[in-house]
């Protein structure tokens, strides 16, 4: 979640509300039925939902819902840039979110010009969505809402233009 406010509630009892730069993670499993209301009626609701589809041998595995607030995510700063490990390693640090496939879900915001380096294991298969700001991904341009596809390789080099950068959650 970028900016607002989210309720969730399933009907296995979870139930939470996220604001900005917190995540709501749910396995779906053998199922579950759930419900997704913004909170308030002011302001900007801003945010992401991302499906990662489970392998075979997972599909009946019993549904997990997990709950995270922005202050429940490490994050690496570096000079020109933030990176907040939601998922997976990063710099020495691991995100809070079990994934059943293996993964790496990070939150980059990097300042004006500046750059990084990601280490990604090569048999990952993944993808990158500037969700805000623009750049360079690898070489290739990167613009607001969009999303690239990443190829072969193991690693990833990302660089903000000159220009005004979001800021970090």
């Amino acid at each position: 979640m970028l900016e607002g406010e989210m309720q969730h509630k399933d009907s296995a009892g979870n139930a939470g509300v996220i604001g900005p730069g917190g995540v709501q993670w749910m396995t779906a499993g053998r199922g579950i039925i759930h419900s997704e209301m913004p909170v308030g009626r002011e302001g900007r609701l801003w945010g992401f939902q991302l499906w990662i589809n489970l392998p075979k041998k997972h599909k009946m595995i019993k549904p997990r819902y997990q709950d995270y607030q922005a202050g429940d995510i490490p994050a690496v700063d570096a000079p020109g840039s933030r990176v907040r490990v939601l998922a997976g390693n990063y710099g020495g640090v691991k995100g809070p979110i079990m994934m059943k496939n293996p993964g790496m879900l990070l939150d980059v915001v990097l300042q004006p010009g500046a750059e990084i380096d990601v280490q990604v294991p090569p048999e990952y298969t993944g993808f990158i969505y500037c969700y805000d700001g623009a750049g360079n991904i690898s070489g290739t341009e990167a613009t607001p809402q969009h999303a690239l596809v990443l190829g072969d390789g193991d690693h990833i080099t990302a660089k903000a233009s000159t220009a005004a950068a979001a800021e970090p959650n």
